[in-house]
């Protein structure tokens, strides 16, 4: 039951992502590109904080001041992926006729590259949280020990 209620929540949560940024889209491509950066955590801190719509604003908090940074790598990342999955459908037109079933194997490759942007969208994500919201560690607890207790803030 509480995972549908949370599947649900991240639904809603993407839809409300996608008319957002459409409509800053369609106010020309400039408002739509930042809203789009600002809200880009949004779905993750749903899934990975277990908070329903304060999580635009969380996702907001996480980029204001870092705009530009967190633009500049989402390109990055973006034109990494994009070539490589343009050299990877180029290696496909080019060897369908001789592997054939290959092209499978190749195309499922493309598939674990796009997983690996994701990983790398949430490591990035919990990066961001981290950078916003540093874990303080009690200093009373010695370094010999083996278990360290984290002081809320």
């Amino acid at each position: 039951m509480l995972r549908s209620l949370q599947f649900s929540l991240i639904l809603l949560i993407q839809l409300l992502f996608g008319v957002i940024v459409g409509i800053g889209t369609v106010l020309l491509i400039i408002p739509g590109l930042i809203i789009g950066v600002y809200l880009a955590f949004t779905y993750l801190i749903v899934a990975l904080r277990k908070i329903g719509l304060q999580a635009f604003q969380y996702s907001i908090n996480l980029v204001k001041g870092q705009w530009w940074r967190v633009f500049w790598i989402f390109v990055g990342i973006g034109i990494i992926t994009f070539a490589f999955n343009y050299l990877l459908g180029w290696v496909i037109r080019i060897s369908t006729p001789y592997i054939g079933f290959g092209t499978i194997l190749i195309s499922l490759i493309g598939y674990l590259v796009a997983l690996l942007f994701a990983i790398y969208q949430v490591v990035f994500s919990l990066n961001q949280d981290y950078l916003k919201h540093p874990v303080k560690i009690d200093p009373s607890i010695s370094e010999q020990g083996t278990e360290a207790q984290i002081v809320e803030s």
